[in-house]
């Protein structure tokens, strides 16, 4: 069924005073299981008719859609359904813009119980660039909970500073308090000082531990306690890898999130920050090769041009992984799986100075002439950002640079069947 006889149907059926038979109808499909289309339909009939509004499953099932800012239309009784209110603020979108420019969080129109749910304001902070929108809408009660607290550090650091200076919210208790120090140390040890950049900051903590030297994992437990890193041993996703640059010049690496975040659903995601190349070497081995296993995805990040991936600001040859490092590289054969994705987060990597040759002409085609039997994907110009797509298992699908179109180079297939 289309979406436009979908419509026509249920709009019949709300008209006749019939949005029991509806919702039953939805309650059969499972919310998790709604078509786009079918979500759509289920949005309108939110908008349009006043009568579906305190049905769960036609709620639940549209209130994704549009940013889950409907949650303003529908019942009390539904705002303070923790299904319902968790769907809409698991979800972000351009409508919830006031025209003046003001950002309006769907924790906005909750209930005041579930305002002061955990689970509830967490879901909102994860899915929601605007997290002091957020913060600010969440009750008293749960920005005062020790538990909550540490569980934002644990997330994202950022967010918890936020808490505590913006929003003047004191640290619930000295194991808060402690928490906090504990594990910016831990970031410090790993050689993570721009956790701005990036969310799950527990996640990347356990991953590094995963590969580190058992001096670095002692220090962790220390830090951190054992406990903490319970069950690192037996995590079997696949490895996904994030270099970035230390050097920054104009802010384009400041925030990482809706890029490594999505990341850590589907894969184990090992980040580095790095300021050379053989750091970014040391990096990229120390998580592949010396623990006996491959990257699924590498994402590379640092500024650059159609000859080089820029990690450092003093301008040496260190500073850059250009195309005079075969050194370098040598080190790192066998690092990425076969059909594994390289993405370089560097602008003009793509760029063929010479026209598209046979000569290996940019750092793109360089970095294939290492790893043959993976994907690499490269902007063709200076970009805004990417996007990278995720199939429904939360792999790797494809990627996309703003503003500029992309060279992929895909795997030889020779090298697949070595």
């Amino acid at each position: 069924m289309d979406k436009e006889t979908a419509g026509a149907i249920f709009s019949v059926m709300a008209q006749n005073k019939m949005p029991d038979k509806i919702d039953s109808i939805f309650k059969q499909i499972g919310p998790s299981n709604v078509s786009q289309e079918l979500q759509d339909v289920c949005t309108s009939l939110i908008s349009s008719y006043t009568n579906v509004r305190s049905y769960k499953y036609i709620v639940w099932s549209g209130i994704k859609y549009d940013g889950g800012i409907n949650l303003q239309f529908v019942s009390d009784g539904l705002k303070d359904d923790k299904d319902v209110v968790t769907a809409a603020v698991a979800t972000q979108c351009g409508s919830n813009w006031t025209w003046d420019g003001n950002y309006i969080s769907p924790l906005t129109y909750a209930s005041a119980r579930l305002k002061d749910n955990k689970d509830v304001v967490l879901a909102a902070i994860e899915h929601e660039y605007k997290y002091t929108s957020v913060l600010k809408c969440a009750g008293d009660k749960i920005k005062n909970d020790a538990t909550f607290q540490i569980d934002l550090v644990s997330f994202d650091m950022v967010i918890y500073e936020s808490l505590i200076n913006d929003l003047k919210i004191a640290p619930a208790s000295d194991k808060v308090k402690a928490y906090y120090k504990n594990t910016k140390d831990a970031l410090n040890s790993l050689g993570i000082t721009l956790y701005t950049r990036i969310s799950d900051i527990k996640e990347i903590i356990r991953n590094r531990y995963s590969v580190s030297n058992q001096t670095e994992k002692n220090k962790l437990i220390s830090l951190l306690g054992s406990e903490y890193f319970k069950g690192v041993s037996t995590d079997t996703r696949p490895v996904a890898v994030m270099t970035t640059p230390l050097y920054d010049y104009n802010g384009a690496f400041k925030d990482l999130r809706d890029d490594s975040h999505p990341l850590t659903n589907g894969y184990k995601l090992i980040y580095y920050e790095v300021s050379t190349d053989q750091q970014f070497a040391n990096s990229v081995k120390e998580a592949t090769i010396d623990n006996h296993q491959q990257a699924q995805v590498l994402f590379i990040g640092g500024h650059g041009n159609p000859k080089c991936i820029e990690f450092g600001s003093v301008y040496k040859d260190e500073d850059y992984l250009d195309m005079t490092d075969s050194d370098i590289m040598n080190q790192l054969k066998g690092a990425i799986a076969d059909k594994g994705h390289v993405i370089e987060y560097s602008c003009s990597n793509g760029v063929f100075p010479n026209g598209n040759t046979p000569a290996i002409d940019n750092i793109a085609e360089f970095l294939h002439s290492y790893w043959p039997n993976a994907y690499v994907h490269a902007a063709m110009d200076v970009f805004g950002g990417i996007n990278i797509k995720y199939d429904k298992n939360n792999f790797f699908s494809s990627v996309s640079f703003a503003g500029t179109n992309e060279l992929t180079i895909s795997p030889d297939p020779l090298e697949l069947l070595a």
